[in-house]
């Protein structure tokens, strides 16, 4: 099995944190000109489904499986659509905050080779990355 982002919701405090790791890793990741914005939203987690409805559902190819076995948005490819927004059963795929007609979404923080920014920043533990959620 491979490893995802499990959220206990009973930890958590709304504290943010785990959107300011994110929004401060993608910004060193992307080095682009976009605002520090998180992929990630409180209590909106990519699951990386195996049968990924978002994946299914785009018609340009944007969305799709890396080698890990993780849903990942290339931005190049995507038309703007927003199929997979709508096709997301957890609300993780959501509009890019700079206004462009592109989605964003959590990468597990591919460029890191680490515990994803979210957990690692989270103080209570509400975020765990693992193999089962039964390990938790």
């Amino acid at each position: 099995m491979k490893k995802q982002i499990f959220h206990r919701p009973e930890r958590c405090l709304f504290c943010l944190s785990c959107e300011l790791a994110c929004a401060a890793t993608q910004k060193k990741a992307r080095r682009e000109e976009l605002p520090a914005w998180p992929r990630l939203k409180a209590g909106h987690l990519c699951s990386h489904c195996q049968d990924a409805p978002c994946v299914r559902g785009c018609t340009s190819g944007a969305m799709h499986f890396d080698e890990r076995g993780y849903v990942i948005s290339d931005s190049e490819k995507c038309v703007g659509c927003w199929m997979c927004i709508a096709l997301c059963p957890q609300g993780a795929v959501i509009p890019r905050p700079d206004g462009e007609r592109k989605v964003w979404k959590c990468d597990g923080c591919q460029d890191r080779g680490t515990i994803p920014a979210c957990t690692a920043a989270c103080p209570t533990g509400a975020l765990v990355w693992s193999e089962s959620p039964w390990e938790i």
